[in-house]
C-alpha cells in the first residue's frame, strides 16, 4: 500500500468517526446552543484538504538521490545563480571604491580651481620686469631657452677649452735626467732640451685667437624697494615701469655690441672693424673682464643695434639712477666716457 492510500484510509477512519459523533449525539448540540454542520460541507472541506495532501505527498520524494538536489540543470541553475551572486558583490565593491574615488577626485578639482584662480591673478598682476636670477649662465640655460648671445658665450668657452686641452705639456726642468758619462755630451743635451723647453713655453703663452666670454650684459631691472629709496630729483616724471624699459634697451645696446665684437676680424665689415679697434683702444685696467659701452658707441649704434636707448635727458636720468643704484660706474679718461657694468 501507497502512502497516499494509507493516508487517504485515515482521513476516511477520522470521517466515519466525526459522521458517527454528529448524528449520534444530536441532542447534545441543541442542549449547547450550537449549530449543526451539513454532511456536504463537512465532507467537501475534507475532501480538500485530502487533495492538499496528496499533491504535499507527490512533491516529496523517499530517498536523497531522487531529490531535486541532484538534478543536474538544477545544479547548473545554482552554479549560475552563485557566480552573478559573486558578480553582484564584485560590482556593489567597485561601485563603493568608485564613489569614494569620486569624493577624493571632487576634493582635488576643488583644490586645482583654487589654483588656477590664484595663478590667473598671479597672471594678471605679474610685474612687466622680474630679477634677473642669480646663475650662471650653463644653470640658466636649464630652465630657460638661451639666447643668441649666451650660445656664442657658451661656445667660445668650449673653444678655450679644446684649445688648452690641445697644448703640449711642459715637462719640468727638475725632471730632466742626464745620461752618459762625458759632461760634455751632458751639457750639449741639457741646453738642447732647454732650447726645446723655450720653445715649448713660446708656445703656450702665446694668445689665443678667442678671448674669454665671461662678460656681465645684463642689469638687474630696478626693484619696488629700490624706486621707492631714490630721491626725486633723479627720478624726475619717471615711473618704475619705464625705468626698467629704459634698462632694458640699454642691456641690450651692450649685449648687441659684445656679441659683435665676438665675430672674427676677416668676417666684419669695415664700420664693425673700426668699432671694434676704437673698443680696443678705449679699454683701460678698470674695465678689464667687464663689459662696457661709450658714449660714442650710443650715438652710433644704428648699424649694428636696434635698441632705442638714447643719451636726451631721460636716457641721462637712467644712467645717473642705475649708477646710484650700483649697476653701473663711469670711467672718463683718454677722451672717452665709458659706462662699464658692474
Amino acid at each position: 500500500m501507497t502512502n497516499s492510500n494509507r493516508v487517504q484510509t485515515a482521513e476516511q477512519k477520522r470521517v466515519a468517526v466525526v459522521i458517527s459523533d454528529c448524528t449520534s449525539k444530536p441532542e447534545s448540540d441543541a442542549i449547547l446552543g450550537r449549530t449543526p454542520v451539513a454532511m456536504d460541507d463537512l465532507l467537501q472541506s475534507f475532501a480538500s484538504r485530502i487533495t492538499d495532501l496528496k499533491a504535499i505527498a507527490l512533491l516529496r520524494t523517499p530517498t536523497l538521490e531522487q531529490s531535486i538536489l541532484n538534478n543536474e540543470d538544477f545544479q547548473s541553475l545554482w552554479r549560475a545563480v552563485e557566480d552573478l551572486d559573486q558578480r553582484v558583490g564584485y560590482i556593489r565593491t567597485q561601485i563603493l571604491q568608485e564613489q569614494k574615488a569620486l569624493e577624493k577626485s571632487r576634493a582635488i578639482h576643488e583644490a586645482l580651481d583654487e589654483q588656477r584662480k590664484d595663478l590667473e591673478h598671479m597672471l594678471a598682476n605679474v610685474p612687466k620686469h622680474l630679477p634677473l636670477p642669480q646663475r650662471s649662465t650653463k644653470a640658466s640655460m636649464r630652465y630657460n631657452r638661451p639666447t643668441k648671445n649666451q650660445i656664442q658665450e657658451i661656445e667660445a668657452e668650449s673653444d678655450e677649452e679644446n684649445m688648452e686641452g690641445q697644448r703640449p705639456k711642459v715637462a719640468d726642468p727638475g725632471s730632466l735626467k742626464v745620461l752618459g758619462n762625458n759632461q760634455g755630451e751632458n751639457k750639449s743635451k741639457v741646453a738642447g732640451g732647454l732650447r726645446k723647453m723655450k720653445k715649448v713655453d713660446a708656445t703656450a703663452d702665446a694668445p689665443s685667437k678667442k678671448t674669454s666670454a665671461k662678460l656681465n650684459t645684463t642689469v638687474a631691472p630696478v626693484t619696488v624697494a629700490e624706486f621707492e629709496s631714490l630721491p626725486k630729483y633723479l627720478v624726475g616724471r619717471l615711473n618704475r615701469d619705464r625705468l626698467n624699459d629704459q634698462i632694458s634697451e640699454f642691456a641690450q645696446l651692450v649685449a648687441d655690441k659684445h656679441t659683435m665684437l665676438r665675430i672674427s676680424p676677416p668676417k666684419m665689415t669695415k664700420s664693425q672693424r673700426d668699432v671694434f679697434w676704437e673698443h680696443r683702444k678705449a679699454a683701460t685696467a678698470e674695465t678689464t673682464g667687464k663689459a662696457f659701452i661709450t658714449e660714442k658707441d650710443v650715438r652710433e649704434k644704428g648699424q649694428w643695434s636696434k635698441s632705442v636707448f638714447r643719451l636726451d635727458p631721460t636716457g641721462r636720468s637712467v644712467i645717473a639712477i642705475m649708477r646710484h643704484l650700483g649697476r653701473i660706474k663711469e670711467v672718463r679718461g683718454g677722451g672717452h666716457s665709458r659706462i662699464v657694468i658692474v
